[in-house]
């Protein structure tokens, strides 16, 4: 998938591993590359390995831990809707990372 980000800061907190470890600490931080590795891995949102929620028109969730979760919004220009009008996550392959919430820092 291709991936962009809401903010510059968030782009380089996570382009940069050392900056990301020092924001969330190691454990966290490793968990978050792991989901981004995924996300970029993927052809389409619908193939990523952990399953995600969808949370609002243009929102997709995915988790990295119990409480900590990644926000995606789908990115296309004309994002990929369904027949009731609705994102069909299944052809997205342009997401952003809006946010990285929950909670997220494992005091390392």
């Amino acid at each position: 998938m291709e991936l962009a980000f809401l903010t510059k800061g968030l782009r380089r907190i996570c382009e940069r591993q050392e900056l990301m470890r020092d924001e969330f600490g190691l454990l966290t931080s490793q968990k978050i590359k792991n989901r981004i590795d995924d996300i970029l891995a993927a052809e389409h949102v619908s193939e990523l390995p952990i399953p995600g929620n969808i949370t609002g028109d243009s929102a997709y969730e995915i988790s990295f831990s119990s409480d900590g979760y990644i926000l995606l919004n789908a990115n296309h220009l004309n994002n990929p809707k369904d027949s009731k009008g609705n994102i069909d996550w299944s052809k997205v392959r342009r997401v952003k990372i809006v946010s990285i919430g929950g909670n997220v820092y494992d005091n390392q």
